[in-house]
């Protein structure tokens, strides 16, 4: 069975950076690369994203806010942030608001940077089979609900059946005793 490789899409202003994660991560996933928010959202408005993988400093606007943007067009696509030490403080504001998954440090090593992708990854697949779960799980939910009208319909019509089946019962029955009773009159007079 063929994986489909999850959709990573690359952001950072510097053309050699692109470069390098491109090679790091080619082969695992599938990359779009840009060196613009604004084209990079564009993108987004038009086509689904997995993972987002962000530069936080650029000139027209920084990752943080790319990010946040991004999340609203793709709440379910886990981002990532690329950030120098001196943007800690910008860093952990932008985790606490726009929804970060984790960051990474420039430079980076590209082992770790590697498992930080596939754990987020794994992240975003793990999220993605909770949601399917649970769209199953209201289907099934709704489906059982409909079969469960079904059966009490069909339960009050039986029972509706044999109650005038019984009442007939009980008319034959009381039929068939007045005229044993006639018969038993009859022979009695005689």
């Amino acid at each position: 069975k063929e994986t489909v490789k999850l959709r990573l899409l690359l952001l950072d202003d510097e053309q050699d950076i692109i470069n390098s994660l491109t090679r790091l991560f080619r082969k695992e996933y599938q990359i779009i690369t840009f060196n613009d928010g604004n084209e990079a959202l564009a993108y987004l408005a038009k086509n689904g994203i997995d993972l987002i993988m962000s530069d936080m400093r650029m000139p027209k606007m920084n990752g943080a806010n790319f990010l946040s943007k991004s999340r609203k067009l793709h709440p379910h696509a886990i981002r990532l942030l690329l950030t120098g030490f001196s943007d800690m403080e910008s860093t952990v504001r932008a985790i606490n608001e726009g929804g970060i998954y984790t960051y990474a440090c420039k430079p980076w090593d590209n082992q770790e940077l590697k498992i930080t992708l596939s754990k987020a990854a794994e992240h975003y697949l793990l999220k993605k089979e909770i949601r399917e779960l649970g769209e199953k799980n209201i289907k099934s939910t709704v489906k059982l609900a409909k079969l469960n009208q079904s059966l009490e319909t069909k339960v009050a019509q039986r029972t509706e059946a044999l109650i005038a089946i019984q009442q007939k019962l009980q008319i034959t029955l009381n039929t068939q005793n007045d005229l044993l009773l006639d018969a038993l009159d009859m022979m009695s007079a005689t």
